[in-house]
């Protein structure tokens, strides 16, 4: 499908040759987010978090750990700026509502649990 948007868009011999070399590593994109939503779910399993507290990790911690590593990416400080401050937004949406985690810290790319007294 999207050769074809290319051939009506009359997208010029670079693009086609963009096209390919993005459909080469799609594959192995798609295996190796599957990978990680894999494991994230089996350490879900292992923590037996409440089905409510779990989607609320999938949808907000978790976004909020890809963000600050995105920022950490962006060129500009502005642009930076705005996703740490959504990545802040969504991390304290998650605390709000599920204060005994507000002690996880980010080490490295992956959220870790403290030592609970």
């Amino acid at each position: 499908m999207l050769e074809q948007t290319a051939e009506r868009a009359c997208l010029p011999e670079r693009g086609h040759k963009l096209l390919r070399k993005a459909r080469k590593i799609v594959d192995s994109m798609v295996a190796t987010l599957a990978f990680v939503w894999s494991m994230l779910r089996l350490e879900l399993d292992q923590l037996d978090v409440e089905q409510e507290t779990r989607e609320r990790i999938e949808r907000q911690l978790v976004a909020a750990c890809y963000l600050k590593r995105v920022a950490a990416k962006a060129p500009a400080a502005e642009a930076r700026n705005r996703v740490l401050e959504r990545a802040a937004e969504l991390r304290a949406a998650f605390e709000a509502h599920h204060a005994a985690w507000h002690n996880y810290r980010l080490v490295g790319h992956v959220e870790h649990q403290p030592v609970l007294a």
